[in-house]
């Protein structure tokens, strides 16, 4: 696999938050540095779904139906079988057919909906998956990061992240997982976290009711 960038969509994010924080504080030019994320390895599969990913890398996939990429910056998209292009322009590009590509690259949007989907990505970044319910399978499809468990890909829609690192949570997963090994309970929820307010007493007013 080639090269490619090392800072996946969300450092870049971050990056770019970081310097509008410090250029509002006095124009001064951004200390920090955005952590170098390594790529992962998300695998896919879907009867009947559909996709959106954001992000970098390298995808190589078997499918049916369209491929629609937006703002891409890599090499040719390289398609076999029976696929053709449909319109190209605005930086954007559509393929409709059955077969395999592989796309290598750095990209905005890079969707597909349509059948029998075997994809796998190596790269970063950020997957929105939807999928339809298969009676013979019993199952929408599934979705695997790295080295974790498998996922189902829900019908309601599944958002996952490739490394398993890139999550934004992936900390906070890690310590629910060492507090599941070891049996501690988790710590109450205090106010003022995850978004909970403080209460504030009531005060009373006209006929008793509190404003």
């Amino acid at each position: 696999m080639s090269r490619f960038s090392m800072f996946g969509a969300g450092a870049i994010a971050s990056a770019a938050i970081l310097t509008a924080a410090v250029f509002a504080q006095g124009g001064q030019e951004p200390t920090a540095e955005p952590t170098p994320v390594t790529p992962g390895v998300m695998r896919m599969e879907s009867s009947l779904g559909s996709f959106m990913l954001q992000g970098e890398g390298r995808i190589e996939m078997e499918f049916r139906g369209t491929v629609l990429l937006n703002d891409f910056e890599g090499a040719p998209p390289v398609f076999e079988g029976n696929v053709r292009k449909e319109y190209e322009g605005h930086g954007r590009t559509v393929w409709f057919g059955s077969g395999k590509a592989i796309i290598e690259g750095k990209w905005r949007h890079l969707q597909w909906f349509g059948g029998d989907l075997k994809a796998t990505w190596n790269g970063i970044g950020m997957a929105r998956l939807f999928g339809e319910y298969d009676p013979q399978s019993g199952k929408a499809g599934t979705v695997v990061v790295d080295d974790e468990p498998e996922l189902p890909w829900m019908s309601v829609g599944t958002t996952t992240y490739v490394p398993k690192e890139f999550h934004p949570a992936w900390k906070e997963i890690l310590k629910q997982r060492e507090r599941e090994r070891s049996g501690e309970a988790a710590p109450p929820t205090q106010p003022g976290e995850a978004g909970a307010q403080p209460a504030q007493p009531e005060t009373p007013g006209h006929e008793g009711h509190g404003h």
